[in-house]
């Protein structure tokens, strides 16, 4: 937790080792000879010696303490209780819908309800998942969900006074997805990823007989489709016949998600202006000081009814410069600070590599865990692409929401794909809607999706991941074929 309320007093809040990394305890253990410790000189040391079978210690010798593949055990730094969300279908009702859909009635299994764990999108929060929640009731789901770190009811309040200093979903993204500590922004993403873990483990001892936990799966949108992979490639690698079924994720569906993190969010449509001003403005270049002073000057005619929100803000602010360098003819200056970004999002995507979805696409695909995954590509006329995570990125290759399906192995297809003994892993591309699109019927004027297009999107969105999960991955419906393509 910080002690100061500005975004960089998180900067030093990222994960880190409780004990000295093992090149160092090898390193002095060599210089030491016989007067290396060889019995435990704290509590802390030991408990270091014997989860480690001697390599790690805590010897004072690590003032970093670094988490890496030398110095893999984690520091506890704080414990906290954090709210559950819990949909369970009301059976008159939902029984009530499906005879007006003419499917036939269901009760809940003696085993209980199936459940679903819902992870939102960032800068939203859990509740924005319950617009999922009639679809999966009708399929015969409970749901369960959580906010990620620093969203929500998770927010910090450093002076307890009332009011969340460090909030994503009612304040900064910085909150979350901290620029000034790139650290800081991985373990946000690997804290996501772990706090599922003990959410998943957690649905094994909640004493609820109506609730089936050897029977999980799990939707993800936007940051939760990012965060998805890492949590499934640890919930699902096997590790004992008494420990699997306890963590275990049956199918999954992701919504709008992608890989590559540096490279997508600096050309994110949504957050790239926003990202690229931020980096252009601590860049100490001479191009740095000009954007600075147009800060000031000339972008507060355009951009500073904006104010004070400090996002929006410099969002359109470095859109107003690049826009003017661009008029003026500024070639040598717009490659300056395009070779800014390239170092930036060499850099970025180094620190936030562990906590990138992109690493774990290959374990999921070896695991034979099925994915269900929807994109926005838009149609090529007034629908635009996804414009919060680009289905492809110019830049990187490597980037984005189709990448990261090719890495896990998902087919691409635009019809219905017919029941199958085994499960299969598909990829559906919408051609309407938007990136909020599986939770939202209304349309985006930034997208350029209209109404009738977005809300066609939506209902086929949901449809197809309900109907996904309730055959757990062994049938795809496609209803509507306007608004997919191949």
């Amino acid at each position: 937790t910080p002690t100061g309320k500005e975004i960089s007093d998180l900067n030093d809040t990222y994960w880190q080792g409780m004990c000295d990394n093992a090149v160092a305890v090898l390193g002095y253990k060599a210089q030491a000879g016989a007067a290396f410790p060889t019995d435990p000189i704290s509590e802390n040391d030991g408990a270091c010696a014997a989860l480690s079978g001697g390599k790690l210690r805590d010897l004072g010798l690590d003032s970093t303490r670094h988490l890496t593949k030398y110095n893999s055990i984690p520091k506890v730094q704080s414990m906290a209780d954090v709210p559950v969300q819990v949909t369970k279908p009301i059976l008159p009702i939902i029984n009530g819908v499906r005879a007006s859909l003419q499917l036939a009635p269901i009760a809940m299994p003696e085993s209980g309800w199936p459940v679903v764990i819902m992870q939102h999108g960032i800068t939203t929060n859990k509740e924005t998942m319950l617009t999922l929640t009639a679809q999966l009731s009708i399929q015969g789901f409970a749901t369960i969900a959580i906010d990620h770190p620093r969203h929500g009811e998770r927010g910090i309040d450093v002076d307890a006074d009332g009011n969340d200093d460090f909030n994503a979903t009612t304040g900064s993204v910085l909150s979350y997805m901290n620029l000034s500590s790139l650290l800081v922004a991985r373990d946000s993403l690997r804290q996501s990823s772990a706090d599922l873990l003990g959410l998943r483990l957690g649905l094994n001892f909640i004493n609820d007989t109506s609730i089936n936990s050897k029977d999980v799966s799990y939707v993800g949108h936007s940051l939760g489709s990012i965060v998805a992979p890492a949590f499934i490639a640890q919930a699902n690698s096997p590790m004992a016949e008494t420990l699997d079924p306890l963590f275990n994720v049956n199918t999954v569906a992701l919504a709008s998600g992608g890989g590559g993190i540096a490279s997508f969010l600096l050309e994110s449509p949504a957050f790239g202006p926003f990202i690229q001003g931020s980096v252009l403005s601590q860049a100490g270049t001479t191009e740095a000081t000009e954007f600075n002073a147009f800060l000031q000057g000339d972008a507060i005619s355009n951009c500073g009814v904006l104010l004070p929100n400090m996002q929006d803000f410099l969002s359109c602010g470095y859109t107003e410069y690049a826009t003017a360098l661009t008029m003026a003819g500024e070639t040598g200056k717009l490659a300056n600070i395009k070779g800014v970004m390239t170092q930036f999002a060499f850099a970025a995507q180094t620190a936030l590599d562990s906590g990138d979805p992109t690493n774990y696409a290959a374990t999921v695909k070896a695991l034979e865990t099925p994915v269900y995954m929807n994109v926005v590509v838009g149609d090529g006329a007034g629908n635009k692409s996804d414009q919060v995570i680009p289905p492809s990125v110019a830049s990187n290759p490597l980037a984005g929401s189709l990448p990261l399906a090719n890495f896990m192995g998902l087919d691409t297809v635009s019809t219905s794909q017919a029941p199958s003994a085994t499960p299969s892993s598909y990829l559906v591309k919408f051609t309407k809607g938007h990136h909020g699109s599986v939770l939202t019927p209304a349309p985006s004027e930034e997208a350029g999706s209209d109404a009738a297009g977005s809300l066609a999107a939506n209902s086929e969105m949901q449809l197809q991941i309900a109907t996904y999960l309730a055959a757990r991955g062994r049938l795809l419906l496609i209803t509507n074929s306007d608004v997919v393509t191949d």
